[in-house]
């Protein structure tokens, strides 16, 4: 009977003891369940809140690039002019000169510093070549002072040019525009006859028509 009272009363207290600890238990792992939840909730706050400022970051910035309702659209037109300012005047100059006037622009800039003594004789002689070229190959205009091709007034530019070349830098002073009774091309003597016929004697006017352009 005691044997059985004391293995009773080694029960109890470890009844006792195991309730205790149990308590024990149930009472901290909530505490601890709950620091480990607020720690997890917290940290799902700021990423939530970092998402958030990343979301916004990203529309301001693409809001940025986004066209404004305030700022007028521009036409093709108004961009082609800005992207060619001149186009117009260029193909008006390309009109002005043909091939055969723009090479013999560049042989005349060439020249200059080639043979800055370039003699009357030698024009004489290149206005002769440049006719017999166009009359041999059929094509008139192969003649850079061909009435009606190209600049009509090319050979009065080309004499302007030079004479300023003579006055500015002492270059290409030996020779001159031939005049139209020696010019080889029969058109253009004959349009530079009439263009001095019809200035009835005026000086001026016969310079354009002549050897010397007028300034």
């Amino acid at each position: 009977m005691k044997f059985t009272l004391a293995k009773l009363t080694t029960f109890a207290l470890l009844a006792v003891a195991a309730s205790a600890e149990t308590e024990v238990a149930e009472k901290s792992h909530p505490v601890l369940r709950g620091a480990i939840q607020v720690a997890v909730e917290a940290s799902e706050s700021v990423s939530a809140s970092e998402s958030v400022s990343a979301s916004e970051s990203a529309s301001t910035s693409m809001d940025e690039f986004a066209p404004s309702d305030n700022t007028p659209a521009s036409s093709d037109s108004e961009e082609d002019d800005e992207l060619f300012p001149d186009e117009m005047n260029e193909d008006e100059e390309d009109k002005k000169n043909n091939s055969a006037q723009k090479r013999q622009s560049q042989r005349d800039a060439r020249r200059a510093y080639d043979n800055p003594n370039r003699s009357q004789h030698e024009e004489q002689r290149e206005r002769e070549r440049k006719n017999n070229q166009s009359r041999r190959s059929g094509n008139a205009c192969r003649d850079p002072n061909e009435p009606g091709c190209g600049n009509d007034n090319h050979p009065n530019d080309r004499e302007r040019t030079r004479n300023q070349r003579c006055n500015g830098q002492g270059r290409s002073c030996n020779h001159h525009r031939v005049n139209p009774q020696d010019e080889p091309n029969r058109n253009r003597s004959a349009t530079d006859r009439n263009c001095i016929r019809n200035c009835n004697g005026n000086s001026s006017c016969e310079r354009r028509c002549s050897s010397v352009a007028q300034e």
